[in-house]
């Protein structure tokens, strides 16, 4: 899909294949394919509250989905928005290559308890998020065309800083990320970094500003409101966790035939005797190649695997989800892959099973989540 790309930044940061779409429409199968065929850990999704009735068609991939955030767009009509005076005394110093290591210091610092999308998902180091705060503030320290940012100080001390981004040809700009110093909470400086920005902008001409939040972050978009910002949009987040690449262990792999003795044996103890399963013209008929196995014989191999081989004796299911992408034939050799994405202290494993033929076809993706004490 032409919408949905790698993102290299937050693919280094966490050690994932991470991938990154803002959709205005969206169909599930197109996404789920994509998600194969790149092996993508996470696609971070973003999608317009407007169509959010058919967002529950994400759950028709079978992958885990997290809603992470909702994402609330205001804006400031700068031609006509009257800006109120600064009720401190500011000064206000474009960062750049000389001054920018202080965000180093007070980024971690403003942004300990603030919560974005990336802390919804459980599998994210937690960590490097507050690092990709401090890596996304620098790149608008002066770089890159389009991006200005200053730090904030009051009499010789760090209050805040902010970053903006602008497009010239458009005459717009976005406040991307703002933020001020505990120490200095409540003292209106928010406010100010608000009113200078503006004001900025407003001298060279720029007729629109956008700034946006989390839809909890309820303190800054009554500020905005003060300020003359009004709502425009929002969008939801989603993270869909499909771990195709990444593992904390070592793949290991195993092979297996179904043969015409285990689907019987399999339909006498299931009483399954689905024509699908033993009638080659039917199967034929419904649009397969021969007669294909029951789905539950293969998660079978895999308990077999899972309480024996690994995690290993001992190991109690606690549920799985399998999504079924092709047919397992009989008496055709196939291959299991399993891939451990997360192994906690206690001893839950969350291990990914995929199965596929000869050829490379994918047949099964099974995420299993177990316990082994």
């Amino acid at each position: 899909m032409a919408n949905i790309n790698f993102s290299q930044t937050e693919s280094s940061r966490f050690l994932m294949n991470i991938h990154r779409a803002n959709l205005s429409t969206f169909k599930a199968s197109e996404i789920k394919n994509y998600i194969i065929t790149n092996n993508v850990d996470i696609l971070i999704l973003r999608l317009p509250s407007s169509s959010i009735a058919t967002h529950s068609n994400l759950h028709n991939m079978g992958f885990d989905i997290i809603h992470a955030d909702s994402l609330v767009y205001y804006k400031s009509n700068l031609e006509s928005t009257e800006i109120n005076l600064l009720k401190n005394k500011l000064h206000f110093v474009q960062i750049d290559h000389s001054n920018s290591a202080n965000l180093n210091q007070i980024i971690p610092i403003i942004f300990k308890n603030y919560q974005n999308h990336y802390f919804s998902n459980p599998f994210l180091n937690k960590e490097k998020i507050i690092e990709g705060y401090i890596e996304w503030a620098k790149k608008y320290s002066g770089i890159e065309k389009g991006k200005i940012s200053w730090l904030i100080y009051s009499e010789d001390e760090i209050a805040g800083f902010a970053t903006c981004s602008f497009n010239e040809q458009a005459k717009e700009c976005e406040g991307v990320l703002y933020g001020v110093m505990p120490n200095f909470s409540g003292k209106g400086i928010y406010s100010d970094i608000i009113r200078f920005t503006q004001k900025y902008f407003k001298e060279q001409g720029y007729t629109k500003m956008l700034v946006s939040t989390q839809l909890q972050n309820i303190a800054v978009q009554k500020v905005w409101s003060r300020e003359g910002f009004i709502i425009d949009n929002s969008y939801e987040t989603y993270h869909i966790n499909a771990f195709l690449n990444y593992t904390i262990h070592p793949t290991k792999t195993s092979n297996f035939i179904i043969t015409d003795e285990i689907i019987e044996d399999f339909a006498k103890f299931s009483g399954d005797r689905n024509k699908l399963h033993f009638d080659k013209e039917f199967a034929q008929k419904a649009g397969f190649k021969d007669r294909i196995s029951h789905g539950m014989i293969t998660q079978s191999y895999l308990s077999k695997i899972f309480g024996i081989d690994y995690p290993g004796v001992g190991t109690l299911y606690l549920s799985n989800k399998n999504i079924f992408l092709a047919p397992v034939y009989l008496n055709k050799e196939y291959k299991i892959s399993l891939t451990t994405y997360f192994k906690s202290e206690s001893g839950l494993h969350y291990i990914l099973a995929k199965v596929s033929d000869k050829e490379g076809q994918l047949c099964l993706l099974s995420y299993n989540y177990m316990l082994k004490r």
